[in-house]
């Protein structure tokens, strides 16, 4: 008998043994005794099939593409906002298709400036955004737009707005002072859009500003077509 064939009985033999050992034990007793003698094999199963899913999720998230990344901050509605219109409606009304992703997410930061945990959590997630140039609009309260704006996290409008697009919105353009203290138009009034009602962000003067390194700028004034559509 070749080793090949030992090693088979071998296994046989065990499997054998196993089968009638369990087949004496009560329900309860198989449970513990599988969980007792095969604990490291279950284990290891069950990160085999995590690194799969990972190395899956991993893949296909690189065939995806990011159309808009957008941050809403100090929203007093948070618990009740509802992305659908922007991440379903306006997505197709762009014509996106199914790999096409807008990000949509909601951050609070508190307006005395305390630094609790979940301030420090939204500003460093902001900040590393903002560094790997994937955050392109923000929609914040007038004192975390004014903020922004003092560190040239938020670009001059007049930079990219359209002539006509410009002229459309002038009476919501928004000033704020950058980091040497010109001030500059750096934000939109969005009160009273339709769109912004339906996602239920109700802060008294939500401010949209684009992020001043966003590749994505074409995206951006689109986005502000939709909004203010007749």
């Amino acid at each position: 008998m070749s080793n090949a064939d030992k090693i088979r009985e071998n296994v046989k033999k065990e499997v054998r043994q196993e089968t009638a050992k369990m087949k004496e034990m009560s329900w309860s007793d198989r449970f513990w005794y599988i969980g007792e003698y095969y604990k490291y094999h279950i284990v290891g199963v069950l990160l085999i099939i995590a690194l799969i899913s990972i190395i899956g999720t991993s893949i296909y998230n690189r065939t995806l593409t990011t159309r808009l990344y957008l941050i809403v901050l100090n929203n007093p509605a948070v618990l009740t906002e509802n992305f659908d219109p922007l991440t379903e409606d306006y997505a197709a009304a762009r014509g996106f298709g199914k790999k096409d992703r807008i990000h949509a997410e909601s951050m609070s930061l508190p307006a005395d400036g305390s630094a609790n945990r979940s301030a420090m959590s939204a500003t460093s997630k902001i900040a590393a955004l903002i560094t790997a140039k994937q955050l392109d609009l923000l929609i914040a309260d007038p004192i975390a737009f004014e903020d922004y704006a003092a560190v040239n996290t938020l670009l001059d409008l007049d930079t990219v707005l359209p002539e006509d697009l410009r002229e459309q919105l002038k009476d919501r353009i928004l000033f704020a002072a950058d980091e040497s203290g010109e001030t500059l138009p750096m934000g939109i009034d969005l009160s009273g859009a339709p769109l912004l009602e339906e996602m239920h962000i109700v802060m008294e003067k939500p401010c949209l500003s684009i992020v001043t390194n966003s590749t994505r700028t074409d995206e951006c004034i689109a986005f502000l077509r939709y909004l203010f559509q007749s």
